[in-house]
């Protein structure tokens, strides 16, 4: 396993981004170590207590990525 940070690893689970043989590995850690564990938890009861934010662009503020992004890719050609 990569030397990241413990705090690091947890988030990364926390947000599924962990690879799957390092989640076995950390779910092992938590396990046996009941600090890491608790820790653990105390980060899960945190991030669902924060507000779920979504966010949604105006159509012409997409069009107008969109129309950017058509222009630059004919430019480089």
């Amino acid at each position: 396993m990569k030397h990241i940070s413990t705090p690091n690893l947890l988030l990364l689970n926390l947000y599924r981004e962990l690879p799957a043989m390092e989640n076995l590995e950390l779910i092992e850690r938590l396990n046996e170590d009941d600090s890491l564990n608790t820790l653990s938890q105390t980060l899960e009861k945190g991030l669902k207590l924060l507000p779920k934010a979504t966010f949604s662009p105006k159509n012409s503020t997409l069009r107008s990525i969109l129309a950017y992004s058509e222009r630059s890719s004919l430019a480089q050609c």
